[in-house]
């Protein structure tokens, strides 16, 4: 319940940032546009299904439609059933979240092709090309710090690769440089590793593993980029399709959450694992 009324009072806020900006692109004056904005604050309940709306998909507890939701109900009927699939809504709707977002969106999700060829409106237009815009320039810039070693993926399934990792190496994690990392001449330190892929000195991996769906592309950028980096057949490495196609249906098979993705970004640009250990993603430690 904590959670949900931090979200909702976000999309309370939102809601008054929103009347006060149509307010103004509609010609009001600044002070019109403040007071239609400070109404919607006072009278939260002119807005309470946008607030409903946005905590039940924030904390992944919207209700399972259609044929997804029948199945699920079907098999909870039961005593074994529950034990088979106890907690049904949250990863489910973690799946959907993270389609949305997926550059491979429009192949799985019927709803996903509906919102972006104006089926569903304007406004579910709009969001779901931008929702495919960003979930494509985070799974493209992962991507890159992955194929740079600072981003690793799923643990591979050949001992032979497996033998062939540097020491340590620990699946979906953030890589960062150790405690006295060698410098060069100039004082510099030395980049993670050598021109034969060996670690220049000691690394320090922190694992990402922890809330859907935000940071849930992370990870399947990551395995991506390690799927095709150990393949060995030329037409095997070009296939980045296959390859980003199975490394989303490894991840939803091996890590059951994923965490926030700001911190994650504002670590990797300033190259220091302090920010994670500040955020509140502290308690994963």
């Amino acid at each position: 319940d904590f959670w949900r009324i931090i979200v909702q009072r976000g999309a309370h806020f939102e809601e008054a940032m929103k009347a006060a900006r149509i307010s103004r692109m509609n010609g009001a004056t600044n002070q019109e546009a403040t007071d239609n904005g400070l109404m919607v604050l006072l009278d939260p309940e002119a807005v309470r299904s946008e607030i409903e709306v946005a905590g039940n998909r924030m904390l992944l507890t919207e209700d399972l439609t259609g044929t997804l939701g029948k199945f699920t109900k079907a098999v909870q009927n039961n005593f074994f059933g529950r034990l088979i699939l106890p907690f049904a809504k949250a990863p489910t709707n973690a799946i959907k979240m993270v389609a949305e977002n997926h550059p491979l969106g429009m192949a799985l999700s019927s709803k996903v092709r509906d919102d972006i060829f104006g089926k569903n409106g304007a406004a579910a237009k709009q969001q779901a090309l931008a929702r495919l815009s960003v979930g494509s320039m985070t799974m493209y810039q992962v991507y890159q710090w992955s194929d740079e070693g600072r981003l690793t993926g799923a643990m591979p399934s050949d001992p032979k690769i497996r033998a062939m990792l540097p020491k340590n190496w620990q699946p979906y994690s953030l890589v960062f440089r150790g405690e006295d990392f060698p410098v060069d001449a100039n004082g510099e330190k030395l980049p993670l590793y050598d021109r034969n892929g060996i670690p220049n000195g000691k690394l320090v991996y922190v694992n990402y593993a922890g809330f859907e769906p935000v940071s849930a592309l992370i990870g399947i950028g990551a395995d991506c980029a390690e799927r095709r980096r150990r393949v060995t057949k030329q037409t095997d490495r070009e296939d980045l399709v296959t390859a980003c196609t199975a490394a989303t249906v490894n991840y939803f098979k091996q890590i059951p959450f994923l965490q926030g993705m700001s911190s994650i970004f504002a670590a990797m640009e300033y190259d220091d694992p302090g920010i994670i250990v500040r955020s509140p993603m502290n308690n994963m430690f």
